[in-house]
């Protein structure tokens, strides 16, 4: 979602002036005059800021200034992503390690590998600076020091094959079955545990189902009747995806690839559509 702001540098005299001379009709937002809100506390201190210099020019200029650093990172973090980056149906990620260290500076590895924490994670907001850096230390130590960690919902460990050093990140298994079952209906989609996009068809009949943790009690539960590409998975994997459930009953395994080989799931499609995606319009 890109959010245009085209009056932003305009005041609020201006603005009232114009619509004054135009008769459009306007509305007052009570929330305006609350003092509780840190943007009309910054109002009220406009004088005294005018006074040093920081009037609603100097103010734009700052801020269009940030708008151009944050372009042109962003599309720093595309190109990075691009090319040191893959990430599979199942919302797994393989990070070439060597790749990345050698095209990036720490921070922006940090900044970098925010973003992905974020979309692998399904978070709704970036992860903090803090995880940020966490990630970026972690990944320049040397692959035979470095244990797997968890950061931001997602779990980093790293391998080594062919001569090349790589990181593979996935969702923390604790994270993702926290979450309570939610029903789904025909026609009905959902977005599961910030990472999965769902959705029954519409001519599916029935009170609908049940999208809850596929935990190991569902595994048990399904796995004579799952499908190899399934129950092949590193553990780790298999029990952070979303299971079908009917009258409380586990039914099948909703794995993106993988639900034509289960005749309970063929009334649901479903594919890794992150709350926030790993690559942004630039």
């Amino acid at each position: 979602l890109r959010v245009l702001r085209p009056l932003l540098s305009a005041s609020r005299a201006d603005l009232a002036a114009t619509v004054q001379a135009r008769a459009i009709a306007v509305v007052e937002d009570p929330s305006n005059a609350d003092p509780r809100y840190l943007r009309n506390r910054m109002r009220a201190a406009s004088p005294m800021l005018q006074e040093i210099g920081l009037n609603t020019d100097a103010l734009c200029d700052l801020a269009e200034a940030q708008a151009a650093i944050a372009l042109t990172l962003d599309r720093q973090i595309n190109q990075l992503a691009i090319r040191c980056l893959s990430v599979d149906a199942l919302g797994v990620a393989t990070l070439d390690r060597d790749e990345a260290i050698k095209r990036a500076d720490q921070p922006l590895l940090a900044m970098f590998l925010g973003r992905v924490l974020t979309s692998l994670g399904g978070h709704r907001y970036p992860v903090r600076r803090a995880l940020q850096d966490h990630a970026a230390r972690w990944l320049v130590e040397p692959v035979a020091t470095n244990k797997p960690i968890t950061l931001g919902g997602c779990r980093l460990a790293a391998k080594e094959q062919g001569g090349r050093q790589y990181v593979t990140v996935m969702r923390e298994v604790s994270g993702a079955q926290a979450h309570e079952a939610q029903l789904i209906r025909a026609g009905d989609t959902l977005i599961w545990d910030g990472r999965f996009r769902l959705t029954i068809r519409a001519d599916h009949p029935g009170a609908g189902y049940m999208i809850g943790p596929a935990d190991q009690a569902v595994w048990s539960a399904l796995k004579p009747d799952l499908p190899r590409e399934l129950t092949d998975l590193p553990a780790q994997c298999r029990w952070a995806l979303p299971a079908l459930y009917e009258d409380a009953r586990p039914i099948a395994v909703l794995g993106p690839g993988n639900l034509d080989a289960q005749p309970t799931a063929r009334a649901v499609s479903i594919c890794w559509a992150p709350l926030l995606p790993m690559l942004r319009v630039t």
